[in-house]
């Protein structure tokens, strides 16, 4: 059969390909009455052609009814107590009162017995498994060591005299492969001094950090609550109903409801340029100016604390 064209649908090839593989046109006309065109039916399914590219269709493995799936552990790391003897009471418990076996029906008898067998066969069964799997442990760990010992000897073993006479010699000065110090005695000397005394710098100041810390620590111990009274107290001052009620002059008496209202909200330009202008013996008069000045007060001790490195 000749080659078609790529260029062809799979219809076109498959009516091509009959009429290059049927035999030579007789003289004879035919008595079929069906058309060329409907050499496939509407039933087939290469009656809507549908392009497929040049590369293969992957086809998945295909399941085989009946194989069988991986077994579980038996004997996990984390259950070491399955084989003893503990365990295996535990999984088979013999009845706790004695059975009459002379009083029990025929069907009660064989499911005594099933159950005595099934208990019995349980723990064979997993006593033999727990020898099983020793054993091929042992063989696995002793093939293991064969080759780890193997593989160290090869490692370790000397070099083959013939190889060692034959290889080509290379002196240690021209080996790319090792280190030269080519620095003097007096280089090295000072390398290490100066290493040394970064080292002395490094404990120094970490040692002057955990003092500054330890300082901080005790400065701070005084406001430490250490006992239930204090507790109780802290919670009473910090959660008080009156705690932003503070009268403010501006406010005719008002009370004050959040931190804002007791403290004024931060000064904006407008209010820097008109303190600027107020003469000191005003601002010493305002209220305003005294709560100003506790914060800068406040402000100022936290900066010296900064630069100072400790507590004050």
């Amino acid at each position: 059969m000749e080659r078609l064209p790529t260029t062809l649908c799979r219809s076109c090839c498959l009516r091509v390909g009959r009429t290059l593989s049927s035999p030579a046109p007789s003289s004879t006309r035919g008595l079929a009455t069906t058309a060329p065109l409907a050499a496939i039916s509407p039933e087939s399914p290469r009656y809507i052609d549908v392009p497929q590219s040049l590369q293969e269709d992957w086809l998945p493995r295909r399941f085989v009814p009946g194989r069988m799936p991986v077994p579980r552990e038996i004997f996990p790391r984390n259950r070491p107590d399955k084989p003893s003897a503990e365990y295996l009471a535990n999984v088979t418990p013999e009845p706790k009162q004695p059975v009459d076996t002379t009083k029990l029906s025929e069907k009660a008898l064989y499911r005594h017995r099933l159950g005595q067998l099934r208990k019995q066969y349980l723990r064979e069964s997993l006593v033999q498994l727990h020898k099983r799997k020793q054993a091929a442990t042992s063989r696995m760990k002793f093939r293991s060591d064969e080759k780890q010992a193997d593989h160290a000897r090869l490692i370790a073993q000397a070099e083959r005299e013939d190889v060692r006479l034959t290889s080509i010699s290379v002196p240690a000065s021209m080996n790319p492969n090792a280190k030269l110090d080519l620095r003097s005695a007096a280089d090295r000397r000072h390398i290490h001094e100066e290493k040394k005394a970064n080292v002395s710098r490094t404990q120094t100041d970490k040692t002057g950090v955990r003092l500054d810390n330890l300082h901080t620590l005790y400065m701070n111990a005084r406001t430490f609550i250490v006992n239930e009274a204090q507790l109780k107290a802290k919670i009473a001052e910090e959660f008080a109903d009156n705690k932003f009620n503070k009268v403010d002059a501006g406010k005719s008496g008002e009370q004050n409801m959040s931190l804002w209202d007791s403290l004024g909200a931060p000064d904006g330009i407008k209010d820097m340029v008109n303190k600027s202008t107020v003469s000191p013996r005003m601002r010493e008069q305002d209220p305003a100016y005294e709560a100003a000045w506790e914060r800068d007060q406040e402000r100022m001790k936290r900066v010296a604390e900064k630069l100072s490195g400790g507590k004050i």
